[in-house]
């Protein structure tokens, strides 16, 4: 954990050197620190943004960095943007420049993990950390730090320095914009080094390790006179030091406070958190502190080179928008990909020839956006304006928009908003595994109303999905899957046989974007009697075979002893080899084996298939019939919550954790 916070903290603060990303801090009315994962997203609609065209220059270069699980970001690309209607998306996969530097032994030679660290204003040097690959005799595990010139073509520093193994000792926490010095956790506390001499310049607050008080550097002055850090104190105040004496300049628990006496003439972006959770934006320009007009859901905001506009992107969202400093207008660029973010901006002429001849179309995101286009119509919805329709036959392509971008599109009816809490579609936003799906009915002590008893009772969770199982009215067709085709309207139902018929023309540019389960029309091993339940045709359509819905819900739920339940887990997985499942609410596991039918279901659907059915469950089946849920009690997933739970299977050795909305 803290290793984490202190590589987040050196990433961000080399951003905010750079006049970019500054860190994301959380000060309640108190000061102290919470936690950004905490912070509730609202809902974002129209009126918050407007769209207008975007002037005709290109807005520049933006590197977009990937979000792992790992210290660092990767997956790094370069992408500039030219207009916001019909936008042109032109990109440089950078991560394959820096693949092909390593494959050839310029950087990285004999380590590992490397990260982008940093980029010079310019463009021109780039700073990659990675791990020493250890020798049997090392004492020490190393980490190298090394500049390469992309005019030059050559590494102009490479530096080894060493920590002690499992612990943080002369880690590297913040670089002097120069990259000549920085500083390191050492044993010592916060210690100042000479980078090519690796030489001990000195220690910065002697007795720290006693004061008890923890400070983390945040930012140099540009000239390696002050420095800006945030210490674990009763307030979490920012503070400004004298680098050579480590005399106290100045105090305060705002941040953009405290970065507007670091030094004059230079902008910055700074953000925090206020007492409530909602994120702060304040530009800095010399000793001015001007709080920027941002939703409060912002999460990644990075100031343009020449300080006129500000990209930002929200929380629970994957546009990207532009404000413009002058005019406080706002408009809608572009939808990033999934899970990635921007981190550094450069004007348009700032990257050297070596890295702008690899740009070419984003075609992958051409394909991306004209997919979600041909959803959104078919769905009659909209992710930018927040309009979707859960309760219609519509509902199955904002499921299916989910199932591709790995985002949910948020309800703009509250009461339709359980529709996608008690969706048993999960998937995972690890890149490696993005086919794999995993099918879940029973995930939450709602979804065991929903589906765990026998029949239909009536009850506050049942009545939201009825329409969609016997009809609006006594003797309605149930509302399943459907869409209307032009240009007469007929409303066709949505299957995987009309997919490829009627309607396979209308969806046809998702056909390398969306990539679901391939199509089996044998019958199943189990008496298809053609039942409707809630999810079960949604299911049937996403897995691609008649019947998956229902074999789950009248097969795959066991009751074994008197109030007890197993529930099933059914995983497509085309990547590799699934071997442990686990079901985790509230920090508890409910333990999975392969389901006496396994064979069966490879059987019918393929060898890429694997079922699953949990422990036994404590399940009171009057008490979930009536939905009183002050009387579920449970020590086990799923019937810990309301809330849906998380699913983690381990895929070819590695835990893979997949979520529903």
């Amino acid at each position: 954990m803290i290793k984490n916070a202190l590589a987040v903290c050196m990433s961000i603060t080399l951003l905010l050197i750079s006049f970019l990303q500054p860190e994301l801090t959380f000060l309640g009315s108190n000061g102290l620190e919470g936690s950004y994962a905490a912070v509730a997203a609202r809902e974002v609609t129209a009126k918050e943004v407007t769209p207008e065209a975007v002037p005709a220059p290109d807005l520049g270069w933006l590197l977009l960095a990937k979000d792992t699980d790992t210290l660092y970001d990767s997956g790094y690309k370069f992408v500039t943007l030219s207009r916001a209607e019909n936008v042109t998306v032109v990109s440089i996969d950078f991560q394959a420049i820096m693949d092909d530097l390593i494959k050839r032994k310029v950087i990285g030679v004999n380590s590992r993990n490397m990260h982008l660290d940093h980029f010079a204003e310019n463009g021109r040097k780039a700073y990659f950390i990675s791990e020493k690959i250890p020798s049997d005799s090392a004492k020490f595990a190393e980490e190298v730090i090394e500049g390469y010139d992309f005019i030059d073509s050559k590494v102009f520093v490479r530096e080894t320095y060493a920590r002690e193994a499992g612990h943080l000792d002369d880690y590297i926490a913040l670089f002097t914009p120069d990259r000549k010095q920085y500083i390191a956790n050492s044993t010592e506390g916060l210690t100042l080094y000479h980078l090519e001499k690796q030489k001990k310049i000195r220690t910065m607050f002697a007795n720290e390790r006693k004061s008890g008080i923890e400070r983390s550097p945040y930012a140099f002055s540009q000239d390696n006179q002050k420095l800006l850090v945030r210490e674990s104190n009763e307030n979490n105040d920012y503070v400004i030091y004298d680098v050579n004496h480590s005399k106290e300049l100045y105090r305060n628990s705002s941040l953009a406070r405290t970065l507007s006496k670091l030094e004059d003439g230079i902008t910055r972006i700074a953000t925090q958190f206020d007492e409530k959770g909602n994120t702060v934006v304040s530009l800095v320009n010399d000793n001015e502190v001007r709080r920027l007009d941002l939703p409060p859901e912002t999460m990644n905001a990075v100031l343009a080179p020449d300080n006129k506009s500000v990209v930002y992107k929200l929380r629970e969202s994957n546009y990207l928008y532009l404000k413009d400093l002058e005019t406080d207008k706002d408009r809608v660029l572009w939808e990033l990909p999934p899970n990635y973010s921007v981190r550094f901006w450069f004007s348009s002429g700032a990257l050297p020839q070596v890295i702008t001849q690899h740009a070419v179309e984003d075609q992958a995101s051409k394909k991306f956006l004209a997919c979600q286009k041909a959803l959104e119509e078919r769905g009659q919805f909209s992710v930018k304006d927040g309009t979707v329709d859960y309760q219609s036959g519509l509902r199955i392509f904002p499921l299916l928009h989910f199932i591709m971008t790995k985002q949910s599109v948020p309800a703009n009816r509250p009461e339709q908003s359980v529709f996608m809490k008690d969706n048993p579609i999960f998937v995972t936003r690890n890149e490696k595994y993005a086919n794999t799906l995993v099918f879940a009915t029973i995930h939450s002590q709602r979804t065991g109303v929903l589906q765990g008893g026998v029949g239909f009772p009536d009850n506050e969770v049942t009545r939201y999905y009825e329409p969609m199982v016997f009809g609006e009215q006594s003797g309605f067709t149930p509302q399943v899957p459907k869409t209307d085709v032009d240009p007469l309207n007929k409303s066709v139902h949505v299957n995987r046989e009309t997919w490829e018929n009627e309607i396979g023309e209308l969806t046809k540019p998702c056909d390398e974007s969306l990539i679901l389960p391939p199509t089996k029309t044998d019958p199943s091993f189990f008496k298809n009697y053609h039942a409707i339940y809630p999810f079960s045709k949604e299911i049937d359509f996403v897995a691609g075979a008649d019947g998956v819905g229902l074999g789950l819900k009248a097969y795959g739920h066991r009751y074994p002893d008197e109030n007890k339940i197993q529930i099933p887990i059914l995983i497509y997985c085309p990547e590799g080899r699934v071997e442990n499942v686990v079901m985790i609410q509230d920090g508890i596991e409910l333990t999975f084996k392969k389901d006496q039918f396994y064979d069966d279901w490879q059987r019918w659907l393929g060898k890429e298939w694997h079922a699953f059915t949990s422990e036994k469950i404590d399940f009171d089946e009057n008490v979930f019939a009536d939905a009183d849920f002050a009387n579920i009690h449970s020590k086990l997933p799923p019937f810990i919550s309301q809330n849906p739970s998380m699913i983690r299977v381990t895929i070819n050795g590695e835990k893979v954790e997949f979520v529903n909305h």
